[in-house]
């Protein structure tokens, strides 16, 4: 910007990073905030049998949960931390997840692609490890996204690995409104596993 006061100078002015975008539910967007810029969130679930990691980080417990958590950016939009909170369940219990994002690709782009992974605590008080990659990409105003998510839980009579793929797609209709679907698929160990610990694939599709 140039300033009348003083002709001969050029100021640079720094534009703020854009606060990262959530238009999706269940899928995770591959948008880190920007250095030392915070992102708080929240979730709530309630499912009559077996809710499933996607929602509210539930896992195989009926009934409602909660879920509040923050990121943090470190690096400008390239690095993150993250840790959350989550309550509910049939026995009103506590668990906790957090981990580390790192940005694949400059926010710049029209493909997003970001590697995570850290710790978590589950409703039933098994402790455990995560990881995930998300991924993104933008054709015009049609947003494509899918995660996988793949989990450890140190206990006896636990899968290897837990994996959970999500997939959605929206549309851009105005500068607030996006209108889309997705599709969760829970425990497809279980297609190659018949003794999967949590009783088989569950799916979910939705707008």
């Amino acid at each position: 910007a140039v300033f009348a006061d003083e002709p001969d100078s050029v100021r640079a002015v720094e534009t703020a990073a854009p606060p990262p975008q959530r238009t999706f539910l269940w899928s995770e967007e591959p948008r880190l905030p920007g250095s030392l810029k915070v992102v708080a969130f929240s979730d709530a679930t309630y499912a009559s049998n077996n809710a499933s990691r996607g929602f509210a980080s539930n896992v195989a417990m009926p009934g409602g949960s909660i879920q509040m958590g923050a990121e943090v950016g470190l690096l400008s939009q390239r690095l993150s931390i993250e840790a959350s909170a989550f309550e509910g369940g049939t026995f009103d219990t506590f668990g906790a997840m957090a981990g580390v994002k790192l940005a694949l690709f400059p926010d710049s782009w029209t493909t997003h692609a970001v590697l995570s992974g850290g710790y978590v605590k589950e409703l039933y008080s098994g402790n455990g490890a995560w990881g995930r990659l998300a991924l993104s990409q933008d054709i015009g105003r049609v947003r494509l996204a899918t995660t996988l998510h793949g989990q450890h839980v140190f206990a006896d009579g636990r899968d290897a690995i837990d994996v959970m793929v999500i997939l959605g797609a929206n549309v851009k209709l105005s500068s607030i409104v996006r209108l889309g679907v997705e599709y969760v698929a829970q425990d497809i160990e279980a297609a190659l596993d018949p003794a999967e610990a949590e009783g088989g694939m569950r799916h979910f599709i939705g707008p």
